[in-house]
């Protein structure tokens, strides 16, 4: 009772100090200049009865989506959880879905769009909900919806809480990484056509929709701020085993991001592994070159059709005498953007984090 009583105090206490209360969706806007990868002319957002309204309404670019909502002060939440919850429903939607991030004086630090659980197609009412922490630190919260460029959504009964419940991010600021596999998260280009997962010290990652020759992925990965890898060149390495790859490719990938762009990388697209193979051994090496350099991603990928596992990964610093696999360059100058090309890489991980930062 006393933990009721002390979380309802402070969630009265919290309300009290927004400048407007983020409940209030006749607040609500487009946000733009605050998600700048969201297309602001193909969407249209409105509030009528109580309802948000967000939906698609021209022709958008490629992985265009729509994203409107609300931002306050991060400080009465400061150490704590924060549930965003509402009701949503889709029309004819690529997806939809709910999103929160946190954010410090200058980067994000914790994000959640629940696109790894967003309604497709169309859906009546369902709950949903992100629960993020609060950290040391943060500044500003921004939440709304996320409309994927086709259909339209309706959202209700919008709620904000402290909580103990689990954390729902699939971003989290970190200054190290992890080589169990079981803490590394999914990532994919298209919503509803993957499936990963860890167990017993091995990844997998299996194609779940309907073979449409399409030039989609997915990946079981991980990342870190590179800060104490300047000036070094690294390596990661991974056992890797298929089954029936076709129409794409599987393998190990690894990216050094800078602020809103790539740096450099290696998605193995030169050599993938295709068809049914045994465990075998791959390595990608880059070079994370200056203070510019910001942010390290790694892990296993799927493109196409079948399956992928890995297992047995490290990562470490190696010396100059092991070449650079970087192929960063070599895109630029082959304006080569097809399957699974540095646009797509960018999509899977960073503009859309990098990119919600607010102006």
């Amino acid at each position: 009772m006393k933990m009721v009583l002390w979380l309802t105090l402070g969630l009265i206490f919290s309300l009290n100090c927004f400048a407007s209360n983020p409940e209030d969706i006749s607040t609500w806007g487009h946000m733009e200049g605050k998600v700048k990868s969201a297309n602001i002319n193909d969407y249209a957002f409105h509030v009528a009865n109580g309802e948000a309204h967000l939906a698609y309404q021209g022709e958008a670019g490629l992985k265009s989506f729509g994203a409107a909502g609300t931002d306050f002060d991060a400080a009465p939440f400061i150490g704590k959880k924060l549930k965003f919850s509402a009701e949503i429903k889709s029309q004819n939607s690529e997806y939809s879905s709910i999103w929160l991030r946190v954010n410090d004086s200058e980067k994000v630090i914790a994000f959640d769009n629940a696109t790894d659980r967003s309604l497709i197609g169309t859906k009546d009412w369902t709950h949903f909900q992100v629960v993020l922490p609060v950290n040391p630190g943060a500044e500003h919260i921004y939440a709304g919806l996320i409309q994927g460029a086709k259909g339209s959504m309706s959202a209700r009964n919008i709620s904000f809480s402290i909580t103990e419940e689990e954390s729902t991010a699939n971003y989290i600021y970190k200054s190290d990484y992890s080589l169990n596999l079981d803490e590394w998260i999914m990532g994919f280009s298209d919503v509803g056509k993957f499936k990963a997962w860890s167990e017993n010290g091995i990844a997998t990652i299996k194609r779940i929709s309907d073979t449409d020759n399409d030039e989609s992925f997915a990946t079981w990965f991980e990342y870190f701020e590179t800060s104490q890898y300047i000036g070094k060149r690294v390596q990661f390495s991974a056992d890797v085993r298929t089954e029936n790859v076709t129409e794409g490719y599987a393998g190990i990938w690894m990216r050094v991001d800078g602020k809103l762009k790539n740096l450099q990388y290696d998605n193995m697209k030169d050599r993938g592994v295709k068809g049914t193979t045994d465990w075998q051994t791959y390595s990608v090496v880059l070079d994370i070159t200056d203070e510019n350099s910001k942010q390290v991603a790694f892990g296993g990928l799927l493109s196409g059709n079948g399956q992928v596992w890995i297992r047995n990964v490290s990562f470490a610093p190696v010396g100059k005498h092991i070449a650079s696999t970087n192929t960063y360059q070599r895109e630029q100058e082959s304006n080569n953007n097809s399957n699974f090309s540095q646009f797509d890489l960018a999509l899977l991980f960073g503009t859309f984090i990098y990119n919600t930062a607010s102006n």
